[in-house]
């Protein structure tokens, strides 16, 4: 019961304390680099998470207060969270591929989708969880990153990012909670 509130508590607090620099990203840079380095990073923190299983002793694991244990739940929530920067790209790509007359449908789909995936994906989990433990589940998140990527990389996306009026210079690319909090 500690380890699951205390998890539930970490994902809380990574997801509101890197909010403003994830979509910092997602404003400052291409939507679909942004997505593609998002499935990297998720990538490589599973593959430290599933090396990590691997290597150490179930033993290390059984303790709720454990190293092991929470260096391994940091893992895996890092790469949950960089995965999020999909989930922030994909609305303001609506906004800038789909025409203003048909935009409150395109939203309703991504907000549509986004749901059905977050609950499918606590039920897939669960099952995996239950059937090949956490190395199953690592597995399977490690194979639908690659194929999300690989979906990606063939799909061209025509931003027209709009540029700095002229004899304007750009502004610089940096993190700015005051223009996120208005």
């Amino acid at each position: 019961m500690f380890a699951t509130g205390m998890i539930a508590g970490v994902y809380l607090v990574f997801t509101s304390g890197f909010g403003f620099w994830l979509c910092s990203i997602v404003d400052h840079n291409p939507k679909k680099l942004a997505m593609l380095g998002s499935s990297v990073v998720s990538a490589g923190f599973y593959v430290l998470s599933l090396a990590l299983l691997l290597m150490s002793p179930q033993a290390a694991f059984a303790n709720p207060y454990g190293f092991h244990l929470w260096v391994f739940v940091l893992l895996v929530m890092l790469g949950v969270i960089a995965g999020n920067i999909r989930s922030i790209a994909l609305p303001t790509l609506v906004t800038v591929l789909i025409p203003e007359d048909r935009r409150d449908k395109a939203n309703g789909l991504v907000g549509m989708v986004t749901g059905i995936g977050f609950l499918t994906t606590s039920v897939i989990s669960g099952f995996l969880v239950a059937w090949g433990g956490m190395v199953a589940s690592l597995a399977f998140a490690l194979v639908f990153t690659f194929l999300a990527f690989a979906h990606l990389a063939f799909i061209h996306v025509d931003e027209r990012r709009l540029g700095a009026a002229p004899g304007h210079p750009a502004e610089p690319k940096r993190v700015d909670i005051e223009e996120r909090l208005r």
